[in-house]
């Protein structure tokens, strides 16, 4: 059974309300300084910033929010098999591992599992991330329910970006679910899928 995402990475951050949070994840994939994206709602007001460290072997991104204080980090589980991602809470504390399952043709399917203490697995996932990556088109699923817990489309409007070194697609959040974990997600799929890309 998923445990209650509502405290993931904080309950402000948690949906409140019958309709869904839809926001905007613009990402720059070619920037120097470390600024890898930013996430707005779809009134242009800033919710959260992601910063990597570009040309660094540590291969960590920070999750800020809207203020500047780091809310989450992501690191990359080293000397893996398969490709893995920890998020983390601003003081580093491993909350959830999400991994790759398969990554061929269209299909980029993968799964997130809460940590116990010391980072010990959960034995079961607790969500599934099921779809295209490549096309970021792909629903955050809770495995015990079969609800989704969010989506990520690409905006097509903005198709014309990718040209140019960003990409922009709208992630909708649903009541009573954390945002800010969502975003941790997408950031993780992103680092994930994009450098076994590059690397096949």
């Amino acid at each position: 059974m998923a445990h209650n995402p509502s405290a993931v990475i904080g309950q402000k951050f948690v949906v409140q309300g019958p309709e869904p949070q839809h926001l905007v994840f613009k990402e720059n994939r070619i920037s120097l300084t470390g600024d890898s994206g930013e996430v707005k709602d779809i009134f242009g007001q800033l919710w959260f910033k992601i910063k990597g460290k570009k040309l660094s072997l540590s291969e960590k991104k920070r999750v800020l929010d809207n203020e500047g204080n780091t809310i989450a980090m992501i690191n990359e589980k080293l000397f893996s098999i398969h490709r893995r991602q920890y998020i983390c809470r601003a003081d580093e504390t491993k909350v959830a591992e999400v991994k790759a399952k398969s990554f061929f043709q269209f299909k980029s399917n993968a799964e997130v599992t809460f940590l116990k203490g010391a980072g010990v697995e959960d034995s079961d996932p607790d969500y599934k991330i099921s779809g295209s990556y490549l096309n970021r088109n792909y629903d955050i699923v809770d495995i015990s329910t079969g609800n989704v817990m969010a989506t990520v489309r690409r905006d097509i409007v903005n198709m014309a970006n990718f040209l140019f070194g960003s990409d922009t697609y709208a992630v909708s959040v649903m009541p009573g679910f954390d945002s800010a974990f969502v975003v941790c997600i997408v950031v993780t799929l992103d680092e994930i899928f994009s450098d076994r890309a590059r690397d096949d």
